[in-house]
């Protein structure tokens, strides 16, 4: 046990309080090692701006319940603001009561924070002076006998909060530090939360329970029972509403994995709600095609006119007319086709699973891992407690009075904390089943969304096989045209170069055989030749208006022929798969 070198307790007290700004370095009787305390003031120098409150915003709580028996309620607007107290006034609180440095440890998870920081810390400190030779020290003026019991400890429960939409509650803390007097009998009491909802209880206890009512104090039994019944309201709090926040994390956990039990699994999803599946795709990309490279398959479908058209006939007919098919275009006929797909209002696809599903189980997953630890905590932590007062009270310099008085007491307070291990433990029973019903569930819909990004990978697939076969296909024909193309070409410049070539002659012809010109021989014998200008004038009169007649009736036809082309409808490769289908 470390304590200071001056030899008088209340100057040593003096001392101390005079040094309260170097809290826990400035404790008089501790048993903590230099380099523990060092690491303590250091952790709450850098800590201070973030836990306390400036000393204008300060309203530190006292609660008295007799003289020598006193309880601090420091609190805070909200769980995660900073602590309605400064850091002189916490300082030298802890300095004057001499409070243990390990109740720091507990203190650290409060104070202004956007996420929770070092949330899941939990533990059980205690330090007791039970005899006169532990050395505890002695402050007679002030109703300090050295002969102590000290504790600290803090706990999680679950409470409700209207910040949260979806899940509306929130696990909060609670920091609990206690001495007790053994000889005298003074009880002092510390406690840090987030609101003031323990305060309110303990109130409301001290009017009500007899335990708690200030005429138990007038006996260190007395004052020893009212402990117990204390500790019982923390231990009560600790155990609340786990069973309502586990109902509602089943709810929604239900809520969202429910529907993948019956989920038609082996339903194609159609080409609207695929777009769903993209998230999960590996390997689609390079299957996909776009759509103007179906826009020549109208010869398919003429193709089956035809052939419809011809079922009609009679079998001699029948056969006589039906059309010579290509070897190849009747292996691709033969091919599989892909399932029919499912209209976009028939398909729940989109509806029914998402990649925020896995999300959102992901996150109900994640609460209740948070619950699981805080019971375990919890359920530690009450051991703990329940092991030290039994410890206590079995300790030979224990006063053996407040054994003997306290035993019915005592004997409640086992009770109660074990019922509420009781409840605790069955709640982390459910909360291991919910567990493994969410890795469950999210293995199953992982799966499922898994299974119909293969089976619309597989569609794909489908559909670019039966797209190649198309192409190969169409460039067989156009192979053939080409090749037709060629010959009507050679051919038509052999036509245009005969032509070309006498058509001058033709032109001339038509001329000299009309009476345009005329040539004639007269009685001597004599050729003369006679040019008729009027027999020219009707010529170009008939002709030209008949050519330009010609050129119109060309460029009517030419624009009805390419208004037809313009209106005929392109089939896509996606219709007919469903046509075919």
């Amino acid at each position: 046990m470390y304590e200071s070198r001056s030899s008088f307790p209340m100057d040593q007290l003096i001392s101390s309080c005079e040094r309260f700004e170097s809290y826990p370095q400035n404790l008089v009787r501790h048993y903590c090692s230099p380099h523990a305390l060092k690491t303590y003031f250091d952790r709450l120098q850098d800590e201070k701006d973030r836990l306390f409150s400036e000393e204008n915003k300060a309203a530190l709580d006292f609660f008295d319940l007799n003289d020598g028996d006193d309880g601090e309620f420091i609190h805070a607007l909200h769980s995660r603001d900073r602590l309605r107290v400064s850091h002189r006034m916490f300082t030298f609180a802890l300095t004057y009561f001499q409070v243990m440095a390990p109740l720091l440890d507990f203190v650290f998870p409060f104070g202004a924070q956007e996420q929770a920081q070092d949330s899941h810390f939990s533990g059980f400190r205690d330090d007791d002076y039970l005899s006169n030779a532990d050395g505890g020290l002695c402050v007679s003026e002030i109703g300090r006998s050295g002969r102590s019991m000290r504790l600290c400890y803090n706990l999680r429960s679950v409470e409700p909060s209207k910040g949260q939409v979806d899940l509306p509650w929130s696990i909060r803390q609670t920091t609990i530090y206690h001495s007790f007097d053994i000889t005298s009998g003074g009880t002092l009491w510390i406690n840090v939360k987030g609101n003031k909802l323990l305060k309110r209880r303990i109130s409301e206890a001290s009017k009500q329970l007899q335990a708690l009512n200030p005429r138990s104090f007038d006996s260190t039994s007395g004052a020893f029972a009212s402990a117990l019944a204390t500790h019982l309201i923390f231990c009560n709090w600790s155990g609340e509403n786990w069973r309502w926040y586990l109902n509602d994390l089943e709810r929604e956990a239900q809520s969202v994995t429910r529907k993948a039990l019956s989920a038609p699994i082996d339903e194609t999803p159609s080409p609207v709600s695929i777009n769903a599946l993209s998230t999960f795709s590996q390997a689609r990309t390079a299957t996909m095609m776009t759509e103007s490279s179906w826009k020549t398959l109208s010869s398919k479908l003429s193709l089956r006119k035809q052939q419809e058209e011809t079922a009609n006939l009679p079998e001699p007919l029948r056969e006589k007319t039906e059309p010579r098919k290509n070897p190849s275009i009747m292996r691709a006929d033969r091919l599989t086709l892909p399932p029919r797909v499912q209209n976009e209002g028939s398909s729940t696809l989109k509806d029914d699973f998402s990649f925020s599903d896995l999300q959102r189980i992901q996150y109900i997953e994640e609460k209740t891992n948070e619950v699981l630890l805080v019971l375990k905590l919890n359920s530690e932590v009450l051991r703990d407690l329940k092991e030290h007062y039994r410890s206590v009270i079995r300790d030979p310099q224990f006063p053996s009075e407040i054994s003997l008085k306290c035993h019915s007491e005592f004997a409640r307070f086992e009770k109660c904390i074990s019922g509420v291990e009781k409840d605790l433990r069955m709640q982390l029973s459910r909360t291991e089943t919910l567990l493994c019903l969410l890795a469950e569930r999210k293995s199953l819909l992982y799966g499922i969304l898994q299974y119909r990004s293969m089976k619309a990978s597989e569609f794909f697939a489908r559909k670019s096989q039966l797209s190649a076969h198309h192409m190969e296909k169409m460039t067989t024909s156009m192979h053939e045209i080409a090749r037709k193309t060629k010959q009507e070409t050679v051919s038509m410049r052999i036509i245009t170069l005969v032509t070309l070539f006498f058509l001058p002659g033709t032109f001339i012809a038509t001329i000299f055989s009309t009476d345009i010109i005329k040539f004639s021989t007269d009685n001597q014998g004599h050729e003369t030749k006679a040019f008729q200008f009027q027999g020219l004038q009707l010529y170009m009169e008939i002709c030209i208006p008949l050519m330009f007649v010609t050129f119109i009736a060309w460029y009517i036809v030419y624009w009805w022929v390419k208004r037809g082309d313009r209106s005929e409808p392109w089939v896509s490769a996606e219709d007919e798969l469903c046509e075919a289908a």
